[in-house]
């Protein structure tokens, strides 16, 4: 029973790109053609290459934020004058969508690793 509406949808997606062209292929590609780029990435080695990239700046921003994050926490919650200075800010950034960040990351960092590990950071420390 819960197979049932994926192969609705796959069937769906496959008769409107495929089937009554509804939708160029450049923006809505196939099942199939998902399927071959797929098997193509993975027999490449460009699939698991860009999943180990990617775990990389993932537990990098989440070590940093650890790292930073819960000693300030710590320190914060035990010093009331460190709290009543830092409270302001923090109650300013702390709804802020780590996709807000975006834009800020690139133009501060430019483009490559270091933004995409800042965000990820704002991400987890935005939770403490």
């Amino acid at each position: 029973m819960p197979f049932i509406l994926p192969i609705v949808i796959l069937v769906i997606w496959y008769i409107i790109t495929s089937g009554l062209h509804l939708v160029k292929p450049y923006i809505l590609p196939s099942p199939i053609d998902v399927c071959h780029s797929a098997i193509h990435s993975l027999s490449s080695g460009s699939l698991i290459e860009n999943t180990i990239n990617t775990l990389i700046k993932v537990f990098s921003g989440l070590i940093l934020a650890s790292v930073i994050a819960i000693p300030l926490g710590i320190l914060i919650g035990r010093n009331q004058t460190l709290e009543e200075l830092t409270s302001f800010v923090i109650s300013i950034l702390r709804p802020v969508p780590p996709v807000a960040w975006i834009p800020f990351s690139i133009l501060w960092f430019g483009i490559g690793s270091v933004p995409a590990v800042f965000i990820i950071f704002m991400g987890c420390v935005s939770l403490f």
